[in-house]
């Protein structure tokens, strides 16, 4: 979708997910981005931010829109993670 290999996870398995990985402590670090719209444009306009996002570990979708969008694909995406919830949940995750 736009590009971008955008994980198709809710927000409980994302959250999941990336506990996961830094419980492990094994790998390096993740680099995790949340697009939303105003970056779709970005990304559109400016290389070096699209390169950013396609070295990216992890990729969710932040808008609506951009899950509205997903409707029209093979794998539409279940819901919106967004960057915001995902930062407090994983911080509360890591108590």
């Amino acid at each position: 979708l736009f590009g971008l290999p955008i994980q198709c996870l809710d927000f409980h398995t994302a959250n999941q997910e990336l506990l996961k990985v830094a419980s492990e402590r094994r790998h390096p670090s993740r680099i995790v981005v949340t697009p939303n719209v105003d970056h779709v444009v970005k990304l559109d306009q400016q290389p070096e931010f699209k390169q950013l996002y396609i070295t990216s570990d992890y990729i969710f979708a932040d808008g609506m829109p951009i899950v509205w969008a997903s409707k029209m694909t093979p794998s539409p995406l279940p819901e919106r993670v967004t960057g915001a919830d995902l930062f407090v949940s994983l911080c509360r995750g890591c108590l």
